[in-house]
């Protein structure tokens, strides 16, 4: 049988919320359990993720306090598959809001349901933050008083150039 290679894809949703309280959330089994699993036990440096009555487990390959987490599932580790999710803190530069970019591999056809998997969960952690959910915070005013034209649907996530005062999607 002939098996799909994964594709790696990212997503950068930002979050009104400090490093360390953010980090919190993506590092510790308490946090985990608020927003990512039901509940969370660890064995040595393996995290066993439960939801509705299922069970997965990941190794914590890397974690760097107030920046990065990085884990490998078990099951892809014993098939050889040389994949992984992380959980990265990424600040804006001109904002200075913070972002989490979420690293994950997909089968090429599956990307998409990846994707919104991890959307429903960014916006269980959005809650939890008490940001809201995705699409419901107002645009920066700096940006508007630079020309931008700007548009928050709640089913996108859009970058803005201040630049050429420009919104793409990502």
């Amino acid at each position: 049988m002939m098996t799909l290679e994964k594709v790696q894809f990212q997503l950068e949703i930002p979050l009104n919320s400090s490093k360390g309280v953010l980090f919190n959330c993506i590092s510790t089994p308490s946090g985990l359990a608020e927003w990512f699993c039901d509940d969370v036990n660890i064995k040595k440096d393996v995290h066993i993720f439960f939801w509705d009555g299922s069970e997965e487990s990941a190794r914590m390959v890397s974690k760097k306090k107030d920046e990065f987490v990085k884990f490998r599932w078990l099951e892809a580790e014993e098939e050889g598959e040389d994949t992984y999710f992380e959980f990265r803190i990424r600040m804006d530069d001109l904002t200075g809001e913070n972002s989490l970019v979420i690293t994950d591999f997909a089968d090429d056809d599956e990307v998409e349901d990846a994707k919104d998997l991890w959307r429903a969960q960014v916006n269980r952690l959005r809650q939890v933050l008490g940001c809201g959910p995705q699409g419901s915070r107002k645009p920066d005013k700096r940006l508007l008083s630079q020309g931008a034209q700007v548009w928050w649907p709640l089913s996108s996530m859009f970058l803005i150039s201040v630049l050429d005062a420009t919104v793409a999607p990502f």
